[in-house]
């Protein structure tokens, strides 16, 4: 019959919810970019987005940034609105990469080498921490602590104890 169970076995207590929220200075900066290159034949396309993220690479080891990472390269076909009419303008030969840069302060400048290095987007720049795991656990344990506050002011308004 439907309505004969309960999702609470005993209908009796509270059940209270806890959340916190930790504020936390970032500590290295993640930068995703690409390089991409529009050609005629994708043989071409290809090897001048391979020139151009190798440049990318090569820039990123001169600015000591060891944290760097490329994907596999992508091909499209491209075209653009000339006069009205939609033509065919080449092959998009793309490659997305990644670089972690702890030193905060250095984030535009090793941008801006990326850029002129060849990379023509970035895609992001977030700020983040290395320390996750130990900050959503401390989180985790300060939600639990405010459960737990939240279900013995709701006890001592009913005058019963908590447990």
């Amino acid at each position: 019959m439907f309505g004969s169970h309960q999702a609470i076995p005993a209908p009796f207590g509270i059940t209270v919810f806890g959340s916190a929220v930790s504020t936390v200075a970032p500590d290295v900066a993640s930068i995703r970019g690409a390089v991409s290159r529009v050609e005629e034949k994708p043989d071409k396309a290809f090897a001048a987005a391979r020139k151009g993220a190798q440049s990318v690479q090569v820039t990123l080891g001169k600015l000591n940034v060891a944290d760097f990472g490329a994907s596999r390269i992508t091909l499209a076909q491209k075209s653009r609105f000339i006069n009205g009419e939609q033509k065919f303008v080449g092959y998009e030969a793309r490659i997305t990469f990644r670089a972690q840069v702890p030193a905060l302060e250095r984030v535009e400048q090793i941008v801006c080498a990326l850029v002129d290095a060849g990379a023509n987007e970035i895609e992001q720049v977030s700020f983040e921490t290395k320390r996750l795991k130990d900050i959503r656990a401390e989180a985790r344990r300060s939600a639990v602590m405010a459960a737990q506050e939240k279900a013995e002011n709701y006890c001592r308004a009913a005058g019963v104890a908590l447990g």
